[in-house]
């Protein structure tokens, strides 16, 4: 009989052993893991009982690109922390992980709350060999964060709009344009907004535009985005801190097809040789005179898009510094001094009012620039004012933006011509801010010798005179176009390049004259297409 029972003991024991086993083995398989699904539950081993000791266990949450995850921690239970006064530690505790990038370390009841990330989330608890308590209970869900936005049209908003959008967010919004006209407009826009002091406070949520590769500007609180209209895919970027929140933004967005033309050739057919030759100076909204408004000294404000090859030199910011003239697809003409720096500067095509959110412009960046060699800065009244500027991306010909014709080398132009003079600038001399609505002047030339009556030597054969009639350019229009009507089309007779002071209306504006400068502006492009 003892023999028995101790037999029957050793097979007792056997199962109990065998039952540890599984246990310890079901314990470190409830330990952690990888949840990469929509929704779920994730709790500390033995959950609502005691977890383990000596335990370590990673749970990591994974989102697919677009996707950001919510772990929000409903009940959090863990050992107090122990030690003297500043010096308490965690006996266990459950980190938190953004990436590589530690959100917090967690103890005792102070729960980590909800967590939202759009990269890889790490909860990381750990325990130690002593008193043991129940632990965790989280739940967790995946909702949209950004994306990919096409179709005629559509809507995008924050994560969980109208509800508030939640902490460490990086969501990217990809509008492809698509060879089409690109709108967004921001109906709804509330962002936690700015903090620090005086000129040097920043978004702490924001979100950041681009349209195309050149960044548009830092938007946060309720300062909203201005309506969008662009040829370029355009990015947003949505970036939320670790504190408070808002309820975010709401944005729709319309694809439509850009009319695109194709100019008749001029009759008589205009010079073989310009570039542009059969598709330039021709505006499918007719220029004419308007009734005096705001003066561009004594100008007036043009049928909006009459002069469809006027540009605008900008910063990145948008602030208007120079005009200039599309004189091909790939190619503009401004004024050396004007030169854009191609890493901070923009061409924008297709603008009458520069105020405007409805109007459809094109944001083009800049390749390269090429001022003539022979522009001196230092000098007061520069020759050789003459500089292209090489598009980064072909413009997009159409009703708003075409090309105007470049005349040929031999050609003459004189007092019989009508001409005008166009741009931005400054209504007044003694003013200080450049006009909102593109202005015109019509102004006429005057030859070198009657020029040379007011301005002497300075006046050389690479200039050409106009204007002393009661209208002139001002600061804001250097750069943009002098041109005079031959045979039905525009052409570029001048680039605007210096005058009187205060802009005065009674001497001579003086451009950079465009015949003697041919050769070199052919040779250029040519050599750099």
């Amino acid at each position: 009989m003892q023999g028995q029972e101790t037999t029957m003991g050793i097979g007792q024991v056997m199962m109990i052993v065998a039952v540890l086993v599984a246990a310890k083995a079901a314990e470190a398989k409830s330990c952690g893991g990888t949840f990469s699904g929509s929704a779920g539950v994730v709790t500390s081993p033995g959950y609502p009982a005691s977890y383990g000791a000596n335990l370590r266990c990673e749970y990591v949450f994974t989102a697919e690109p677009g996707q950001v995850t919510q772990v929000v921690f409903e009940s959090f239970a863990l050992q107090e922390k122990s030690g003297w006064w500043l010096f308490k530690t965690c006996r266990d505790y459950v980190e938190v992980y953004d990436g590589d990038n530690q959100i917090g370390k967690y103890c005792g009841d102070d729960s980590p709350g909800i967590i939202s990330t759009s990269s890889e989330l790490r909860v990381v608890f750990t325990s130690d060999d002593n008193t043991e308590a129940p632990g965790f209970f989280a739940s967790f869900i995946r909702t949209a964060c950004g994306g990919i936005f096409s179709g005629d049209v559509g809507k995008a908003s924050s994560p969980d709009y109208p509800e508030n959008y939640a902490n460490n967010l990086n969501c990217e919004y990809v509008f492809p344009a698509d060879g089409r006209m690109l709108t967004i407009s921001f109906e709804e826009f509330s962002l936690e907004g700015k903090t620090g002091w005086f000129f040097n406070r920043k978004c702490r949520d924001s979100i950041t535009v681009y349209d195309g590769d050149n960044k548009l500007g830092e938007y946060c609180g309720d300062d909203r985005p201005e309506t969008i209209t662009t040829v370029s895919d355009v990015r947003l970027v949505f970036t939320t801190n670790k504190d408070k929140t808002d309820y975010g933004f709401f944005a729709v967005y319309t694809r439509i097809d850009d009319v695109v033309i194709t100019l008749p050739p001029t009759d008589p057919p205009l010079n073989t040789d310009a570039p542009t030759a059969g598709r330039c100076g021709i505006s499918r909204i007719q220029p004419r005179d308007l009734p005096g408004q705001n003066r561009i000294v004594n100008g007036q404000e043009a049928i909006p898009h009459s002069w469809p090859w006027q540009i605008s030199l900008q910063t990145s910011d948008g602030d208007h510094f120079c005009g200039g003239s599309l004189v091909t697809e790939n190619w503009v003409i401004t004024a050396a001094h004007c030169k854009p720096n191609p890493s901070a500067h923009l061409v924008v095509l297709g603008e009458h009012d520069r105020d405007s959110n409805s109007e459809i412009t094109q944001r083009i960046r800049i390749e390269k620039s090429i001022s003539h060699p022979q522009y001196v800065p230092t000098d007061s009244a520069p020759d050789y004012d003459i500089c292209l500027v090489k598009l980064a991306t072909p413009a997009r010909i159409g009703e708003t933006v075409s090309p105007v014709c470049l005349p040929g080398a031999t050609d003459s132009f004189g007092p019989e011509e009508d001409c005008y003079v166009s741009g931005w600038g400054k209504t007044s001399g003694f003013g200080f801010s450049t006009a909102r609505k593109l202005q015109q002047a019509r102004t006429e030339l005057l030859s070198t010798p009657t020029c040379r009556n007011t301005w002497g030597s300075s006046i050389t054969d690479r200039m050409i005179c106009a204007g002393a009639d009661g209208t002139s350019a001002c600061q804001g229009d250097s750069g943009g176009p002098l041109v005079c009507q031959r045979a039905g089309a525009w052409q570029l007779v001048g680039v605007v390049s210096w005058g009187g002071a205060f802009c005065s209306t009674w001497r001579p504006a003086v451009f950079a004259r465009v015949t003697e400068l041919r050769e070199w502006l052919d040779q250029n492009m040519a050599e750099n297409n």
